[in-house]
């Protein structure tokens, strides 16, 4: 790791569990994410691509900066303290189908529908008023007009088919019943849906891409500004909502129809 090593780590960690510090960087990327969903926030801070190093330690990923490691570790300890202190622990892996559904609809659904619309606007306003020193912002404005248009589509195939057909199986199962609903009609809605994902992350890639990181130029306003920002957490959410649903939704719904198949 280096010289400066673990005994300092750990050392510096000493108002904090040591123990649960350990833990923290010694864990794989995926196990942290599944524990708490939230320190995805964390990873995108500090430019960690945790969708490639999911089966990586922290402290493996980490190797080259031992001092940021320790950041992270603190950062990621303190929401831990935070969520049992505060009782509001979210361990989506824990779930029932259903409530996973309900919860990927009320956090992630509900946040596209109240902030998209309102980038989609700042963003005209933005290339209109700045697009002649930075043309690429008119670039921006057309992949969120994409970007718009496909979640909405998106999100009504998850509400209306895909969602209510996993809680139909899932409650057949449960009851040892037959289900209403083919199989069939749970995973053509999932290939569909696997493609959008792919879609949103290439377009927020060329977002990313062609906003330099999302890093104001110097003749930014205070609305400019404002919309950089608006990217940033939406690119945050979308990375947690589709790791929700790939890495955890999805396999459990494999896991059921393999069940009830059976």
């Amino acid at each position: 790791m280096s010289s400066f090593g673990w005994p300092a780590l750990l050392f510096f960690a000493g108002l904090t569990d040591r123990v649960c510090t350990f833990m923290i960087a010694h864990s794989s990327i995926k196990n942290i994410i599944e524990n708490n969903p939230e320190v995805t926030g964390v990873f995108e801070r500090y430019h960690i691509d945790y969708w490639a190093n999911g089966n990586m330690s922290l402290s493996e990923v980490m190797k080259e900066d031992v001092q940021q490691l320790f950041d992270i570790v603190r950062e990621i300890h303190l929401m831990h303290v935070r969520d049992r202190v505060m009782g509001n622990g979210v361990k989506p892996t824990e779930m029932s189908l259903r409530d996973l559904c309900g919860y990927i609809v009320e956090k992630h659904h509900t946040f596209i529908k109240s902030t998209l619309p309102a980038i989609l606007v700042h963003g005209f306003q933005v290339a209109q008023q700045f697009s002649h020193r930075m043309p690429q912002l008119e670039e921006v404005k057309v992949v969120l007009t994409k970007i718009r248009a496909e979640f909405t589509h998106h999100m009504m195939k998850e509400e209306e088919i895909l969602f209510p057909g996993i809680i139909m199986l899932e409650d057949a199962l449960l009851k040892r019943s037959d289900a209403s609903i083919s199989i069939k009609m749970i995973v053509d809605p999932v290939k569909s849906i696997l493609n959008d994902h792919s879609h949103a992350d290439a377009w927020f890639s060329q977002i990313r891409s062609l906003t330099n990181n999302f890093l104001c130029p110097s003749f930014a306003d205070n609305l400019f500004r404002q919309f950089f920002q608006e990217l940033r957490d939406f690119e945050a959410d979308l990375h947690l909502h589709v790791y929700l649903e790939n890495e955890v939704l999805l396999p459990k719904v494999k896991n059921l129809i393999i069940k009830y198949s059976y």
